[in-house]
């Protein structure tokens, strides 16, 4: 196995309450607006991050990170940040990538449209986030210039309880390859998940069988032992 990518993930530490979950502080950030302020700081935060890495020796292309983009984002000015945060950490195509979910894409599919035709012609990756959870008519998926699904953790983690979801998984790889997408699944948690993704053709995972959240520091010294096995 090889570390190939990490998805940002946001948490808040405050002083006074400590650990705040982002099932707290997203929604009212979303609700209020700050959500733009919020994803701008972190496409920038991104950025910065990947230019330190590669500073410190991670070559080009190696690796990614991808963000999540919410709704508000996209009608509020995302292309213009992400052109400025590419030039401002001199990041290359393929290392940063966008997530968007379904809920988000149906929420002004015209907007969601225009928007991610614009992310792709700076190649930049899309993943459809938290795939089979909304209600995205897969006509969309012909539409949308996507590059890989992201399946929900929810049927990842019932494969060894439930033989109908390997079957709805079947689905969605063959969906999949299909239409030249790859995928990521979500939630992996165990060696029995593990074994029957392995069998699956363009097939990502994600999850604490992997890693549980890290602080960045952290995630450093996993990229250090990748780094260290690629250069012996």
């Amino acid at each position: 196995m090889q570390t190939i990518g990490f998805e940002v993930l946001l948490r808040w530490q405050h002083s006074k309450y400590g650990a705040i979950s982002p099932v707290e502080f997203i929604p009212i950030a979303e609700e209020s607006g700050m959500i733009v302020k919020l994803g701008e700081w972190v496409l920038f935060q991104t950025c910065q991050q990947l230019q330190t890495w590669k500073q410190e020796g991670l070559e080009a292309g190696q690796l990614s990170l991808s963000v999540n983009v919410s709704s508000r984002q996209l009608s509020s000015g995302l292309i213009a940040q992400i052109d400025q945060a590419l030039r401002t950490y001199d990041i290359q195509p393929g290392e940063l990538k966008v997530e968007i979910t379904e809920t988000v894409v149906m929420s002004d599919l015209n907007q969601a449209k225009l928007v991610l035709k614009q992310i792709k012609e700076r190649q930049i990756p899309i993943l459809l986030d938290d795939f089979g959870t909304g209600y995205c008519s897969l006509n969309y998926l012909y539409e949308l210039p996507i590059d890989t699904l992201k399946i929900d953790r929810s049927f990842v983690r019932t494969i060894d309880e439930r033989p109908d979801r390997r079957q709805v998984l079947d689905t969605i790889f063959q969906l999949a390859d299909s239409l030249g997408l790859k995928v990521i699944a979500e939630g992996v948690e165990n060696l029995e998940q593990l074994a029957y993704l392995e069998r699956q053709n363009r097939c990502y995972g994600q999850g604490y069988m992997f890693s549980k959240p890290v602080p960045a520091t952290i995630a450093r010294t996993l990229l250090g032992q990748v780094w260290s096995k690629l250069a012996g």
